[in-house]
């Protein structure tokens, strides 16, 4: 399939639900609003419930090892067990509260609060430490690419962060990615979606970016990376494979 390409993976509406999710160990994991955790095959689109309904104020969710942790509305985080749902507290309870972006790199979680500052946070004690400057108040989404952290502002300028420090600089033209809906990482690549519907891989190391297949996406709400693939849950609650 040509890149840009996509297909329908099970039914119809079947993740319309969907406020949260990870790609992890294969399979796609996905918090609904009623507070069910799913874990989906991505190849057959079935799926089945993962412990019990807890899940309801899930934020952001993350793939560390071999569990899945979750960061709260509340401002917790969690540790679940993929297999069975279970999960306990890490760190204090409402620790994470004013996060409004989040990823994973090498085994730590790393947070931005509303205050601007990035945070590095060990998932296994909750211990956190902070990141430079103020530097990131206008931060949409932030991702991991081979060792760095990226950000994309609200300005639409693009910049890779390190993690060890916070430093950062400005990767590709100011505003480029303005309008940006949904981000993912595959192979060292960006992939970016606008809300026009278009789809584009960008090289983080220059910002050189390409257009992927048609204005198909502007209906996209999530997207993950599985496999070699990305994967976009619809505003109409379906589930598509999308080839790179």
């Amino acid at each position: 399939m040509a890149a840009g390409s996509w297909k329908q993976v099970g039914n119809s509406g079947d993740w319309i639900g969907t406020i949260a999710g990870t790609s992890h160990r294969g399979k796609l994991f996905t918090a609904e609003g009623s507070g069910s955790l799913y874990e989906t095959c991505p190849h057959s689109g079935a799926y089945k419930v993962i412990g019990k309904p807890e899940f309801s104020g899930t934020k952001f969710a993350f793939s560390i090892g071999e569990d899945i942790v979750t960061l709260e509305n509340s401002g917790s985080l969690y540790r679940v067990n993929s297999d069975t749902g279970m999960w306990n507290t890490i760190g204090n309870p409402g620790e994470w509260v004013n996060t409004i972006a989040a990823t994973q790199l090498a085994g730590n979680i790393y947070t931005i609060e509303n205050s601007g500052v990035l945070y590095s946070t060990d998932p296994k004690s909750g211990n956190y430490t902070a990141l430079g400057g103020a530097d990131f108040i206008d931060t949409l989404f932030m991702v991991a690419i081979e060792g760095s952290l990226y950000t994309i502002e609200r300005t639409g300028s693009l910049y890779r962060v390190c993690p060890q420090n916070g430093s950062w600089e400005r990767i590709g033209k100011a505003g480029d990615w303005l309008n940006t809906i949904a981000v993912a990482t595959i192979n060292g690549k960006l992939y970016t979606i606008e809300t026009s519907g278009t789809l584009w891989e960008t090289d983080p190391q220059s910002g050189a970016y390409k257009t992927l297949g048609a204005s198909d996406f502007a209906g996209t709400r999530f997207m993950f990376a599985i496999d070699g693939a990305l994967y976009t849950i619809e505003k109409s609650g379906s589930l598509y494979r999308v080839e790179v």
